[in-house]
């Protein structure tokens, strides 16, 4: 498919996450971003290697971070791996600051074989304690995010209802992915309910009836009534970013220069039409 021509001004709540591209390294992100006019991105902690060198590129480029995504946070099984995991955290907790991210968010980490949930859960306020301490002590907003029930070895939280008790648990906030949590009953509710706790919203769309998971699609070319719950979600008063976030088979085999301009220039039309 041909690239799309990026939009002339990309909505100012638009933010597009470096997981988008996640073939890619930081270096040619950031090429992307600025030849497409992206100013607000979210990145993913496996392309900040070099943390200090990040952080000097992606302020050269002038670009605003909405977010920061730790990947693999937490072995909830192996308490034994909680310390480093927790120094890698905080390392990242430090990055996030000197970025002025505006979050940090992890999935709950992978759970042990024949774990429960509730244990699961257990483990996962154990193991993020000092890290949410750190967090606050650090001024950074660190925030939950559920996982599908497909993704059950990245994360225990498999709903937004689920998630936001968690954080009342562990003084986290929330991300409100949608791909996760498009289906639940009174969602605009739970936003407007919980709206002091809500750090980030993620888009992405969803052809019912994909059986491989972590296959996403662009919005627009999927089945999820995305327009009407963004609508929502401004209309019970979310203030913040919506981050573009798709990844998957649909989104390599249609590459990336051309899914990611379609996906964030729809998001920005989007936005613009509903009056954000």
């Amino acid at each position: 498919m041909t690239a799309v021509a990026p939009p002339q001004v990309p909505h100012p709540r638009l933010s597009v996450n470096a997981i988008c591209t996640r073939g890619w390294p930081l270096e040619r992100d950031l090429r992307f971003w600025q030849s497409n006019r992206y100013r607000q991105v979210g990145l993913v902690s496996y392309k900040l290697d070099d943390a200090a060198a990040a952080a000097d590129a992606v302020r050269l480029a002038g670009l605003t971070v909405s977010n920061v995504a730790i990947a693999q946070p937490f072995t909830l099984g192996q308490p034994e791996n909680w310390a480093a995991q927790r120094e890698r955290i905080g390392v990242l907790l430090e990055q996030a600051r000197a970025l002025d991210a505006g979050c940090v968010y992890m999935n709950s980490g992978s759970s042990a074989s024949r774990m429960t949930v509730d244990e699961s859960i257990e483990a996962f306020c154990a193991a993020v304690a000092p890290v949410a301490a750190r967090a606050r002590a650090l001024g950074v907003r660190l925030a939950l995010e559920p996982s599908a029930q497909a993704n059950h070895d990245r994360g225990c939280v498999h709903s937004l209802r689920d998630a936001l008790s968690v954080a009342d648990q562990t003084g986290l906030d929330v991300v409100v992915d949608l791909q996760t949590c498009w289906l639940e009953r009174g969602l605009a509710a739970m936003v407007s309910e919980h709206l002091d706790q809500v750090a980030l919203v993620q888009v992405s769309d969803f052809v019912v009836g994909t059986e491989i998971r972590l296959s996403r699609s662009v919005p627009g070319d999927g089945d999820i009534p995305l327009r009407r719950i963004i609508g929502n979600l401004l209309e019970a008063g979310y203030p913040g970013a919506f981050d573009l976030e798709i990844l998957g088979p649909r989104i390599e085999e249609e590459g990336y220069d051309s899914a990611v301009p379609r996906g964030a220039q729809w998001l920005s039309d989007c936005l613009t039409a509903l009056g954000a």
